[in-house]
């Protein structure tokens, strides 16, 4: 065989495994392009709650850091408190704002829980909040809070691993008129 032809072979055997990586085992080469925190953050991670924003939103400890936490694919009434940017006095919710917060609180408070990354999401959306799907022991928090109607799904870009699962629970909270489908519509 002469060098011409090797190195032929050279180049289509490293093209072949090149594709074998790519689509084989769907590995994502250029991942940072998209997300360039990606690298910085494992796939999941342990965190202690400190504080319950809403019902989709607290702070947690994460080893020697105090990070801002959204859930991935829900929405919870929002909660406005006090600030800087606004003149209120005391903190105002939208219908069935409180009684979410408080059923995350029921989830999160003060416990350990377990911090899950979304493939098909960012680490952080724009406003620096980790996106995460929560569990507390071995128990989907996303998805709780969308069965027992404190939550209404929520995609966003590509959307998540999970949509069908949200979807459904969602689904069934709403023709039982679980909380806030009972309260708020």
């Amino acid at each position: 065989m002469t060098s011409q032809r090797k190195n032929i072979a050279s180049a289509v055997i490293a093209l072949a495994a090149a594709v074998v990586l790519v689509f084989g085992f769907n590995v994502d080469l250029f991942f940072w392009f998209d997300d360039p925190q990606a690298l910085e953050s494992p796939a999941t991670t342990s965190a202690v709650v400190v504080n319950v924003i809403d019902g989709d939103t607290f702070t947690a400890d994460i080893g020697t850091t105090t990070e801002s936490v959204r859930l991935i694919g829900i929405d919870t009434p929002e909660i406005t408190w006090p600030s800087k940017d606004n003149d209120l006095t005391k903190p105002e919710a939208e219908c069935f704002g409180w009684e979410a917060r408080e059923a995350l609180q029921g989830y999160v408070s003060d416990r350990e829980v377990v911090l899950a990354a979304d493939a098909r999401q960012p680490t952080r959306d724009v406003y620096d909040r980790l996106l995460a799907y929560v569990y507390v022991s071995g128990e989907l928090v996303n998805e709780a809070l969308l069965a027992g109607g404190f939550a209404r799904e929520l995609t966003v870009g590509a959307g998540y691993e999970k949509t069908k699962e949200f979807k459904r629970a969602q689904a069934v909270a709403r023709e039982g008129e679980a909380g806030l489908w009972a309260a708020c519509d």
